[in-house]
């Protein structure tokens, strides 16, 4: 999935995205409240497309699971919609199907997929591991 894809997505869901210096994070979701929320990614430096595709994915996965936290929230609850975010990441740009896809054609290897489905390698070993928790059979 390209950021163009994630953006236009996005749009479709009115889900705002800003560019902004974000030099301490990188990326951030925002519940707008009434059913609204914003994503930012950070200007300040220049990201790989790889590692622009994983920040949008994820922050989108916050936007549409509505895991959503605060500074003062509590370690298990920043934890538990951290993976609600994640999984959906893995969910639309790693799906079990498209990584099947790939297995088929020999591509198997974390740098390999990652660079097929335009992710940073550590995205795709998350989702590997996710997978593998959850018992998906992905090869």
């Amino acid at each position: 999935m390209t950021e163009k894809t994630l953006e236009r997505y996005a749009e479709a869901r009115k889900i705002a995205i800003y560019r902004l210096p974000l030099t301490e994070c990188g990326s951030l979701a925002i519940d707008c409240g009434h059913e609204r929320s914003a994503v930012g990614l950070d200007n300040s430096r220049r990201m790989s497309s790889a590692e622009s595709v994983t920040r949008l994915a994820h922050e989108l996965g916050h936007c549409c699971t509505g895991s959503f936290y605060t500074k003062s929230s509590a370690a298990d609850s920043v934890e538990r919609n951290e993976a609600r975010a994640w999984a959906w990441a893995y969910e639309h740009v790693l799906s079990p199907s498209r990584l099947r896809s790939a297995a088929r054609q020999g591509i198997t290897e974390p740098w390999e997929l990652a660079e097929l489905f335009g992710v940073t390698e550590d995205m795709v070993r998350r989702a590997l591991a996710y997978y593998a928790a959850k018992g998906t059979e992905i090869v």
